[in-house]
């Protein structure tokens, strides 16, 4: 019986398509005829490289997104800071209200609430520069006069330091996968070593040697078929969220 094998859908997510091409690689080790045929084997070895290159660039550039997480969380811990001194600043009274008034300088002069809308480079340069001031001993007695800011100041030390780590992260991935591709290009590639060279040797294989390919190929596209359903839901779903808009 001839098994229809349908390629992949070009709109399978960047996400879910080396789980479809781990599966057909695991399938082919499965099969003994397949692995034994040298077409075979070039074939499902590139698709296994591809694959492997696609869940390291999926992975790096979840690292990298995380970066505006992390940015919005010391951009929210340093307008914190200034609140507070603002509001201590408005009422207190004395020595309180003077050291409120000194360290909403420094907050000032390193470019107040304005400092949050820098490039990732010059806001690190810029609140790095903020907590070494209000980190030495004259500012630290002036931030223990006022409750909630010494707690404040901690939480922008932990935010920056936090960004800090995770911009090193990235730039080790980076240099180490600088000439690496997207996750975009490689989706690309590993639909052309499916559809346009394994699929077409699957189905040659199983109508010429019914006995030794038939059921690898119906297996190969139980996969294929499986990725296609999902592709389609999401599809509908997308379909249906712009009509109701």
């Amino acid at each position: 019986m001839k098994t229809t094998i349908k390629s992949v859908n070009s709109a399978i997510r960047v996400g879910e398509i080396p789980a479809l091409a781990n599966a057909m690689v695991e399938n082919f080790k499965k099969c003994a005829s397949a692995t034994e045929n040298e077409l075979f084997s070039a074939c499902f070895s590139e698709l296994e490289e591809l694959t492997k290159k696609s869940i390291c660039a999926l992975n790096s550039e979840k690292v990298s997104g995380n970066l505006d997480e992390l940015d919005s969380a010391r951009d929210e811990a340093w307008r914190v800071l200034g609140k507070g001194l603002e509001g201590h600043a408005a009422l207190q009274k004395g020595e309180k209200k003077e050291a409120a008034l000194s360290l909403l300088d420094v907050y000032a002069r390193h470019g107040g609430k304005n400092a949050t809308k820098l490039n990732f480079a010059a806001e690190s340069s810029t609140l790095e520069s903020a907590i070494e001031e209000f980190s030495s001993p004259e500012m630290m007695a002036k931030v223990k006069l006022l409750g909630g800011v010494e707690e404040a100041l901690d939480a922008l030390k932990d935010a920056q330091s936090a960004f800090a780590a995770k911009v090193s992260e990235v730039s080790g991935k980076a240099a180490s996968a600088k000439s690496e591709k997207s996750s975009t290009e490689l989706k690309k590639q590993i639909l052309s070593c499916i559809n346009d060279k394994i699929l077409p040797l699957v189905s040659a294989s199983a109508l010429i040697l019914s006995d030794k390919y038939s059921e690898f190929a119906s297996v190969i596209a139980e996969d294929i078929a499986r990725a296609n359903s999902s592709t389609s839901r999401h599809s509908t779903k997308k379909g249906e969220t712009s009509a109701v808009k």
